[in-house]
């Protein structure tokens, strides 16, 4: 399964994130044993009190453009392993771009 899926109001994006990097950038794909795609993100901020769920919301919102305000890490909060969800705006699905779009942007550099 895709790193993207499409959820109602809102978009879900699985991350498989790796702290203390030099730099936060993406890193790649992972594919865990059940077959789940993973978008590898590394993030410079350190696992504690939250530094680093708030530096991968600000990477996101920056690459997507998009309000860090429209992100919400629904599960992992606290696992390397972390599934986003992406608020639509009024449910309007034209206030992102659609799923073949955000994976672009998610995968260039």
């Amino acid at each position: 399964m895709s790193f993207l899926r499409e959820n109602l109001g809102g978009d879900l994006i699985f991350v498989r994130v790796t702290t203390n990097a030099v730099q936060t950038k993406i890193g790649g794909k992972f594919i865990d044993e059940k077959n789940q795609e993973y978008l590898k993100i590394n993030v410079a901020a350190v696992p504690e009190k939250g530094m680093a769920n708030e530096e991968l919301i600000k990477f996101l919102a920056k690459k997507l453009k998009i309000p860090q305000s429209k992100i919400e890490i629904i599960r992992g909060e606290t696992s390397r392993l972390k599934v986003l969800k992406l608020h639509r705006q009024d449910n309007d699905p034209k206030a992102f771009p659609d799923l073949a779009r955000l994976y672009l942007q998610l995968l260039s550099q």
